[in-house]
């Protein structure tokens, strides 16, 4: 239920003929017709002799023109909580509601609950203008699975609970805030299967829990402040891989597990960063159809290809990259229609480029269409002698497998 009224003090009521003072009696409105209705007073309900306790409060400058809509669910007794939303919005007995406040000044909502072993498993506060930090510290929330704070772009901060201790974690949204500093995830228990973290330039790390358990599916950090390394050492048990690691310009290095993930990975973007080495030997499976891609990328000298049991790859991208050396494909498979490899302005000497194409034309057969191999752009072209290998021959044998092979 949604009560508006006035839940501090009663309102004061004059007529025309007392003539009083607008600026003491009624700042907002001047005099008041003694003859309107008037909201009733109302006792506030959220006092600890009826039972209720804070466990949140935060900030927001929600406008107007949208709904501020934020959500909590809970496994039991949702009809407890209590939230004061400032402008006289009193709700009670939902989990979640939607409002229109009068302007995008910044309002104070405070949240309550009765001290009845409630047990939250999600907060959906995307896209609610919060502002500043959002202190989740209080263990009520220890048993969060779904957290969604995306779209939040004042959000500066987010303090968890001492212990997350929800057997299965879910999704972690908080991409396109104002997030600012490392994202702390260390006092998770399990790891969530999604972890979302995109559109945070002031995102400059993350740090996860050496111990926790659960698998992942996807980390999408793109396009954020993240600096230095990312240690991802700790993550070893997945799903189906996938990570969006790219257009952070400030990475210098990313550091995966050493021990074979034998999870199908679907795909590796990391474009666009300032890494100089990428090993990537402990992907050894992959999906019908991955994705590889770290393109544009100056400062990256050497790549560590896996020797993939199982699974192809559909798309693999390395060109822009001017001081990268020789890359070893030959624990990849080109058995597949519509694969691309695009390689190209690596400004690579003919050696180089004889023996890549070498080593593609030993790992491929006939039989398959749409395979493309761009080796062109200010790359040398091949000839039949330099570094020991014969890259004429080895090109013309890929087309007669039925390639593309570009080299201009």
């Amino acid at each position: 239920m949604i009560m508006k009224g006035a839940f501090k003090f009663p309102m004061i009521k004059r007529s025309g003929g007392d003539s009083p003072d607008p600026a003491v009696y009624c700042p907002a409105n001047g005099y008041v017709n003694p003859n309107d209705p008037i909201q009733p007073w109302i006792e506030y309900p959220y006092t600890e002799e009826k039972g209720f306790v804070k466990i949140l409060e935060f900030q927001t400058n929600s406008p107007n023109n949208k709904t501020f809509d934020p959500s909590i669910n809970n496994s039991n007794r949702s009809y407890n909580l209590g939230w004061d939303c400032s402008e006289d919005f009193i709700i009670t007995g939902v989990s979640t509601f939607s409002i229109y406040y009068k302007d995008n000044s910044v309002k104070t909502v405070k949240i309550y609950d009765k001290t009845v072993n409630t047990i939250i498993t999600s907060v959906d506060f995307a896209d609610d203008n919060i502002v500043g930090i959002l202190d989740l510290s209080n263990a009520i929330f220890s048993p969060l699975a779904i957290l969604s704070l995306n779209d939040n772009p004042s959000l500066t901060e987010v303090l968890f609970p001492a212990e997350f201790t929800a057997a299965s974690v879910s999704t972690f949204r908080i991409y396109n805030t104002g997030f600012t500093g490392i994202l702390d995830l260390r006092t998770l228990k399990n790891f969530p299967s999604q972890l979302y973290f995109w559109n945070n330039p002031n995102m400059t790390g993350i740090l996860f829990p050496q111990n926790a358990t659960g698998s992942i599916n996807q980390i999408y950090a793109y396009s954020t402040g993240l600096t230095g390394v990312l240690d991802l050492s700790m993550l070893s048990n997945f799903t189906t891989p996938y990570f969006m690691l790219h257009t952070n310009p400030n990475l210098t290095g990313v550091i995966f597990t050493s021990n074979p993930i034998t999870a199908a990975c679907g795909g590796l973007q990391l474009q666009n960063t300032g890494i100089s080495t990428l090993d990537l030997s402990m992907f050894v499976t992959l999906s019908t159809g991955a994705t590889i891609y770290f393109n544009d990328n100056p400062n990256l000298l050497n790549v560590i290809m896996p020797v993939v049991n199982t699974g192809f790859i559909s798309a693999f991208r390395c060109y822009n990259c001017p001081n990268i050396g020789y890359i070893n494909f030959t624990g990849i498979s080109t058995s597949k229609a519509s694969q691309s490899i695009d390689i190209k302005n690596n400004n690579w000497t003919a050696d180089i480029v004889n023996r890549i194409l070498v080593d593609l034309n030993s790992i491929s057969v006939a039989g398959f269409s749409s395979r493309t191999i761009n080796i062109g752009g200010n790359n040398s072209d091949p000839d039949s002698s330099s570094g020991g290998y014969d890259g004429i021959a080895a090109r013309n044998s890929l087309i007669a497998k039925g390639f593309n092979v570009i080299i201009t």
